[in-house]
């Protein structure tokens, strides 16, 4: 699994020249120096003097390489997407069944998510800001973070409608099923600094509880939500298919006793005939 350092942007600036070399960075320190202390303080918590500390270089240095503070959390967001667009459409167009492809995508994202924890951290931040409507960002660079994001969220999403055409899958809704895998995969960037695990035990493990809710068993299973306010509501289902059950016992009971009373007139009319036939003849 690449590093944080390995990771490349598709759409940014040349890379170093000689005078970035003799400064002792380039532009990829740069953005890994901005990821680190965007996750670790926070993006409005982070100046530019920080991050210019952070390289020992002056803060006149980094006009050469940005226009404002936002371009460094655009272009480290962009890092991740480009990171996780090339690791998952292969998968996507892996010649196996739907539930296996959805395995192998939940265990590459869970594997790049722990390898690459302020890239990964700084690609939330970002997402959090587009949906707020204080965020920083430019109208330009929220459609596009909101596009990318989306376009993130189809590769998933197009794994799960074709399973649910093969009867794999519940048929729930789409995207809200997609919703929940990547918010279970995403938080996996807060607490793995301090609940540790081995990444191959959180994907499988992860994997297992999402198949226990995707999977289709044919059992109709409901979610915990609208949960009732009252006894008499919690009960009431259960109430109502008492009544049902109870109505198809009488409806038996009344079809018991029709076929009792045929029954014992049909043996009966025999009986009866042998009563009013007349003695033969001696």
């Amino acid at each position: 699994m690449p590093s944080a350092k390995s990771v490349r942007s598709a759409g940014r600036r040349p890379n170093s020249t000689a005078g970035d070399r003799r400064r002792g960075f380039d532009r990829q320190d740069l953005l890994n120096a901005a990821a680190e202390l965007f996750a670790r303080r926070g993006y409005r918590e982070t100046s530019l003097e920080d991050i210019a500390a952070r390289l020992t270089i002056k803060k006149t240095t980094l006009y050469h390489y940005i226009r404002a503070k936002e371009d460094l959390l655009f272009e480290i967001h962009g890092q991740m997407l480009d990171l996780l667009e090339r690791r998952l459409a292969p998968i996507v167009a892996a010649p196996v069944q739907p539930d296996e492809r959805l395995r192998r995508m939940i265990h590459a994202y869970i594997g790049i998510i722990t390898a690459n924890l302020d890239i990964c951290a700084v690609y939330y931040m970002t997402a959090a800001m587009v949906m707020r409507t204080d965020a920083t960002l430019t109208p330009q660079k929220l459609t596009s973070a909101l596009r990318r994001g989306r376009a993130l969220e189809k590769l998933f999403e197009g794994v799960i409608v074709e399973g649910q055409g093969r009867g794999m899958f519940r048929r729930l809704t789409p995207r809200l099923m997609v919703l929940a895998v990547l918010g279970m995969c995403e938080f996996v960037a807060y607490w793995n600094r301090f609940v540790h695990f081995p990444r191959d035990q959180i994907a499988a493990e992860f994997s297992l509880i999402i198949e226990a809710g995707l999977v289709d068993d044919h059992r109709k299973l409901r979610g915990a939500w609208p949960r009732p306010e009252t006894v008499p509501e919690a009960l009431s289902a259960a109430f109502a298919e008492l009544a049902t059950v109870r109505h198809g016992v009488e409806q038996v009971g009344a079809s018991l006793i029709r076929a009792q009373q045929q029954l014992e007139q049909g043996l009966a009319e025999p009986a009866a005939r042998g009563r009013r036939r007349k003695p033969l003849p001696t």
